[in-house]
């Protein structure tokens, strides 16, 4: 497996048989996962501004999958990034919610820990992480293109998930598409790949599981998600941005 030093959490993937792929964004609101009970709530963006790497996580690179590796990062000055002002983009509240506990779920599943470590905190909303995931989406969506954003959007981690769709369902967007539910419950698949302990990159087959680890990463604290429709309605694109971003290279998730 060929690894390059690149700050980004990076891989492509495809599941199952209805050419399902995936692969692996601070803010104006902050959801607090709800735990039990879903219950809402919103802080300040500047208690997410800072958000910075545990200090217990050692400072390393991020494994290219071999896929990738001979794909050269984009640079901004040749990608239009930006986003209609009179399209609908991202979820609602309600869809918000939902996203951010499809996957606190996972995160809370993790219990066959490795020694010293320890079980992975929840996930809080983060509507500009979702606004940085929409702005990828739309991108690979309007250009019929399938890869990582190698930062474009931010230094992130990322999942990215790809569903075809029939053209004879009408031209969809925003709220209309629902939550990012669906595309978490295929990542989180990836689990029966990935065994306490494993590292990055070192152990096992980073490519059937590393949708799933940064999912659970525990110094990832939070997430933003979207959705986006090709214009012909052929594609759908989800887009997951994890701030801090996970999947380090040669450290177990736990």
């Amino acid at each position: 497996m060929h690894i390059t030093p690149v700050l980004f959490s990076l891989f492509t993937l495809l599941l199952g048989s209805s050419r399902v792929a995936g692969a692996v964004v601070r803010p104006r609101q902050v959801l607090n996962a709800p735990s039990p009970t879903p219950t809402a709530t919103i802080t300040s963006p500047a208690q997410e501004a800072t958000l910075t790497p545990t200090p217990t996580e050692p400072v390393q690179t991020f494994i290219l999958p071999p896929q990738l590796a001979a794909s050269p990062p984009p640079t901004t000055t040749t990608l239009d990034l930006s986003l209609p002002t009179d399209v609908p983009r991202g979820q609602n509240e309600t869809q918000r919610i939902d996203c951010l506990n499809a996957h606190n779920d996972v995160r809370r599943n993790v219990t066959n820990l490795s020694p010293l470590k320890t079980a992975p905190v929840d996930l809080k909303y983060d509507v500009v992480l979702e606004e940085a995931s929409c702005r990828w989406a739309r991108y690979l969506a309007e250009t019929k293109q399938f890869k990582h954003s190698y930062g474009a959007v931010g230094k992130y981690g990322e999942n990215l998930h790809k569903i075809s769709w029939s053209t004879a369902r009408p031209l969809q967007q925003g709220p209309q598409l629902g939550s990012c539910r669906p595309a978490v419950t295929s990542w989180a698949k990836e689990v029966v790949y990935y065994k306490a302990g494993y590292k990055i990159g070192v152990d096992g087959n980073f490519a059937q599981y590393g949708h799933y680890t940064q999912i659970v990463w525990p110094s990832s604290l939070s997430v933003g998600c979207c959705g986006w429709q090709s214009l012909d309605r052929k594609d759908f694109v989800w887009a997951c941005e994890y701030s801090p971003q996970g999947n380090y290279y040669g450290v177990a998730a736990y």
